[in-house]
């Protein structure tokens, strides 16, 4: 009863941990000569349903190691073993349905029974995973894509499997939900691979707090699809390494997104500093409920607060890396490598409108400067492409997440420009779908594309796309004073990504937290 081939259903040992004791034995007495006769049975529902259970882990095991498409006639037997299970399940709820002191019982035959119905519907789907029968996957391999929500099998990379994996640091178990860990792989012929992984099954994120606004479902995200489709759109783009093209593994019997390490650094860091006022008693009630298993808010998880080594409450707090986004006029003054933060991040910005993204801050980017070139690298890109953002302007989704929704950029690159003018919508088009995104996740992609052509045409006509950031200037559409580009992104606020990072770097330095200088162990400074 203890053995569990399957994270998602629950074993027989878990049961009777569930139930609060094993089945009652069956009375017998022994009549010597004559052989033992059963006086009385007990606990005959409860039995089944343990043995049931028992049985499904055992086939489960056997099927696994066998590849998907020769193992269908294994899979019928599988679901008929399931069926058995739910049957039992029903049977032991119908058997005590009027006894008020089985009613914690019969909870967790329910919950048994909705184990049992998710997995047979996983099952009844895996005939409709593209590619699935002509790859060497074994079921449990298909299996443990279905609930990450994978559903095409040429998705899946064979290189970065466990055999391969020479080194992680802070790793996560079977079961662990929204863990990440950095992981070494040796390739053979090639050089070592270090990917950021994230598991993908029991997605449990919490996002920005908007996400049944943009159309997310919360039950069924697909961060797996989100990724990668947001890769699709930076390679249409041109600028593929903007935000790269993740694999998906499997490690620990989890199906992962196993992301190339961004170079550089987040743009805005991060140091603790000791909680104060009102926020000590929100963490210490909060800490309290948590102990007595009561519901919370979520406000330790918010400020990403806990106690330092002494007991004392610590938040996390930005601390800017100085970054030269914007021109002083003085002799400090790296213009071309100013010109390029710039483009960079407005090229960023552009991908993030096409992808419909939401949740672009400055710790969801990370800049490497080499003499005076930039590269730029956007991450975490679960909170993109929503069915309902199907618009661009800033105002278009109403979400209410912190930071909003941008919009499009006042000034666009000439790089950024021609490239959008030139996507092909239906190899666009057709990508986003073997990506994994849905019909309406499509349409809504398709919409905002035709919208940023059209406000990159009306950039284009008021001479607002940009050959050389260093030597660009513009009128400020409000005095018509002329500027150059530093001034006109500052006079831009919230609408231009280089505003509201640079408007980020500018509040930590307000609160006494100055701009870090770059490491030049991650950095090449000279020009």
């Amino acid at each position: 009863t203890s053995y569990k081939a399957r994270n998602t259903v629950m074993s027989g040992d878990e049961l009777m941990q569930k139930m609060g004791a094993p089945p009652k034995s069956d009375m017998k007495i022994n009549l010597g000569i004559f052989g033992v006769k059963m006086l009385n049975t007990r606990s005959t529902e409860y039995k089944e349903a343990l043995s049931e259970l028992a049985k499904f882990h055992k086939m489960t095991e056997q099927l696994g190691k066998v590849d998907i498409g020769a193992s269908a006639g294994g899979v019928v037997g599988l679901k008929i073993q399931l069926q058995k299970v739910m049957d039992c399940t029903s049977t032991y709820i119908a058997a005590h349905i009027t006894s008020d002191r089985k009613q914690g019982r019969r909870d967790v035959m329910n919950e048994l029974h909705d184990m049992a119905q998710n997995e047979m519907a996983k099952l009844n789907n895996l005939p409709n995973l593209p590619g699935l029968y002509n790859a060497d996957i074994n079921l449990k391999t298909a299996m443990i894509m279905a609930e990450g929500g994978i559903f095409d099998a040429r998705h899946v990379s064979g290189q970065l499997s466990d055999t391969n994996l020479v080194h992680e640091t802070g790793g996560f178990g079977a079961g662990a939900v929204n863990q990440v860990s950095l992981a070494t792989y040796s390739i053979a012929n090639a050089a070592d691979e270090i990917r950021v992984l994230k598991p993908l099954q029991n997605q449990m994120k919490v996002f920005v707090g908007s996400e049944n606004a943009i159309g997310i479902d919360r039950n069924d995200t697909r961060m797996a699809a989100r990724n990668l489709a947001s890769a699709v759109v930076a390679d249409a783009m041109g600028f593929r390494d903007m935000v790269p093209m993740p694999d998906i593994i499997i490690h620990n019997d989890q199906i992962c997104l196993a992301m190339p390490k961004a170079p550089g650094e987040e743009f805005l860091g991060s140091t603790d500093v000791p909680a104060a006022g009102d926020l000590l008693d929100i963490f210490n009630d909060e800490e309290a409920d948590l102990a007595a298993n009561k519901p919370v808010i979520g406000n330790i998880d918010y400020y990403k607060a806990k106690r330092d080594g002494d007991g004392i409450w610590v938040i996390h707090k930005s601390v800017p890396n100085d970054f030269p986004l914007m021109t002083k006029g003085d002799d400090t003054d790296r213009p071309e490598l100013t010109a390029n933060l710039q483009k960079g991040l407005l090229d960023l910005q552009v991908l993030d409108v096409l992808c419909g993204q939401v949740d672009r801050h400055a710790h969801n980017f990370f800049v490497q400067v080499n003499g005076n070139e930039v590269k730029i690298t956007g991450i975490d890109n679960d909170t993109a492409f929503g069915k309902n953002t199907n618009g661009i302007d800033r105002l278009s989704v109403a979400i209410g997440a912190k930071p909003p929704f941008a919009g499009p950029p006042p000034l666009m690159s000439r790089e950024a420009f021609d490239n959008l003018k030139a996507i092909d919508r239906v190899t666009y088009r057709s990508d986003l779908v073997v990506a994994g995104l849905d019909n309406d996740e499509v349409n809504a992609s398709m919409s905002r594309l035709d919208a940023m052509i059209v406000h990159a045409d009306k950039l284009a006509n008021a001479g607002m796309v940009v050959d050389d950031f260093v030597t660009w200037s513009g009128n400020d559409p409000t005095s018509g004073k002329a500027m150059n580009a530093s001034q006109f992104l500052e006079a831009s606020k919230l609408s231009s990504y280089v505003a509201s990072t640079h408007g980020a770097m500018q509040l930590a330095v307000h609160e006494g937290r100055l701009p870090k200088p770059l490491d030049p162990t991650i950095h090449n400074l000279d020009v």
